[in-house]
């Protein structure tokens, strides 16, 4: 015989001796293990031949933990094929079937109130639950890692969702947070990035830190109205988000909270958001205009590196501009009356903005080295009134300006006027124009092929209807406002 072969078939016996021992060893770990016993003050459990598990009795199982408190059945949960918990029981236990990695099913008894802490973590089997009427808590991790969980029921009872509670369940396609819950926590549906629908609850007060951080498969989500916060990084890399609307409900958008979702078209904010944290909607290149409502008063460094973004509406209620660097597709901004600063680098690298135009004669501009429109395009025009502080720094930066005229100069019409007829007042060579109160009928454009950019008038009047039908600047304006002018 030769003495390789003779080497090979020594090897090869080996191996098999120490299969064999492998397999005794097993055998010996799990033969000597009790199969049944009790797992609460009146809840007992059994394993049958099967490795089914069914958990019976009345009132809460016991807790358990990963080291210090292990679960009597603990020897065999990586062979637990499916788990019965009956009627009668009240509570699952803190990782009471933690990493059961061969369960592919569970069934919940409609007494279960609670379902603990990693109850049922790295269930990388199971493809489906149904969380019964019964169920008000879902605790922390609770799902945690069921990798190839698909279909998720969560019953219309649950009160509360916890931190992490399905975070990781890769496979999950959709999700429903029923109207009952009004807390969901931090990182609850983290990683699930095969997840392409969500609907929130209209109970649910805050969508939590990185809530749905990375869920790249995520196409629609909608929000509930109770919601008053979207937290940081809640949608952050939802890479196929495409558009979402935010409810008037919410008072507060936070840093990155819609940042790098690259696909995302459309954001319709609610007239209640009074603030929008920095990088809130950093990179989306997909966004091509955005609307600030009214109620913003703080916008610090939202939307930097929204390369496709076209337009920019902002609000009345800022008073300083910031964060639109590296919006290298927006052409033209205009500035309102309300602003008295454009922050340092706000922007910065908007390499196609050829035309901005700044209504407040006294609003600081930033320059030098923290310069609002460093890396501006060379054929940008800067419109403003004479004498202000836009032509101030115009003419510092080397930059294109030209006047809007005297900022006390708008061109008041009678104050008996009821009606604008189309072409009215074409030719007219004012700048701007008060539109009073008394004007009910607009038809066309009154001030076609005149030099008018911008109209002074009431709000919810003709007047603004006119300005946002053919692009020009709405000024609001009260009867304080026109006493003193």
């Amino acid at each position: 015989m030769k003495e390789g072969t003779l080497i090979s078939r020594k090897i090869t016996g080996t191996l098999f001796v120490l299969a064999l021992l492998c397999t005794a060893m097993v055998f010996c770990t799990t033969a000597g293990a009790e199969k049944n016993g009790l797992c609460g003050d009146a809840v007992t459990w059994n394993l049958d031949d099967d490795y089914v598990m069914t958990i019976s009795g009345t009132g809460a199982m016991y807790e358990y933990s990963l080291d210090k408190n292990r679960t009597p059945w603990y020897t065999y949960r990586r062979w637990i094929s499916r788990v019965i918990i009956e009627d009668g029981v009240t509570s699952i236990g803190n990782w009471a079937f933690n990493d059961c990695v061969s369960m592919t099913s569970v069934s919940i008894g409609n007494s279960v109130t609670r379902i603990g802490e990693r109850a049922f973590g790295y269930c990388c089997s199971m493809v489906s639950v149904t969380i019964p009427e019964s169920v008000t808590t879902i605790c922390d991790d609770a799902f945690y890692r069921c990798e190839k969980l698909t279909d998720l029921t969560i019953g219309n009872h649950v009160a509360s969702i916890g931190d992490g509670a399905f975070r990781y369940c890769y496979s999950l396609l959709s999700v429903t947070i029923p109207d009952s819950v009004t807390e969901m926590g931090n990182l609850v549906f983290t990683d699930c990035d095969q997840l392409t629908t969500a609907r929130i609850g209209n109970s649910v007060s805050y969508i939590g830190v990185s809530a749905f951080l990375r869920c790249e498969s995520l196409t629609s989500c909608v929000i509930g109205n109770s919601v008053t916060s979207i937290q940081q990084h809640a949608f952050d890399c939802c890479e196929n988000l495409i558009s979402i609307t935010i409810p008037d409900s919410v008072i507060s958008i936070d840093d990155y909270a819609f940042s790098q979702c690259v696909n995302l078209k459309e954001v319709k904010i609610g007239n209640s958001v009074a603030s929008i944290g920095g990088s809130a909607f950093w990179r989306c290149t997909s966004l091509t205009n955005i609307t600030i409502p009214d109620s913003v008063t703080s916008m610090p460094g939202a939307s930097g590196g929204c390369s496709s973004l076209i337009s920019v509406t902002f609000g009345t209620g800022l008073t300083e501009i910031n964060g639109f660097s590296g919006c290298s597709s927006l052409i033209s901004v205009t500035i309102g009356y309300n602003v008295t600063s454009i922050g340092n680098w706000a922007f910065s690298n908007c390499s196609n903005l050829t035309s901005v135009t700044i209504l407040n004669p006294a609003c600081t501009i930033a320059a030098d080295y923290w310069d609002s429109f460093e890396g501006h395009s060379s054929s940008m025009v800067i419109y403003g009134w004479s004498g202000s502080t836009a032509e101030a720094y115009a003419l510092a930066s080397g930059v294109t300006f030209s006047s809007l005229g005297d900022p006390e100069s708008a061109f008041m019409l009678p104050a008996s006027l009821q009606a604008l007829e189309d072409e009215a007042f074409s030719g007219i060579g004012a700048i701007a124009v008060v539109i009073p109160k008394g004007v009910i009928t607009v038809t066309g454009d009154p001030f076609s092929d005149s030099s008018v950019r911008i109209i002074y008038g009431y709000a919810d009047s003709e007047a603004e209807i006119l300005a946002n039908a053919y692009g020009y600047t709405f000024v609001e304006i009260d009867d304080a406002w026109l006493a003193d002018h």
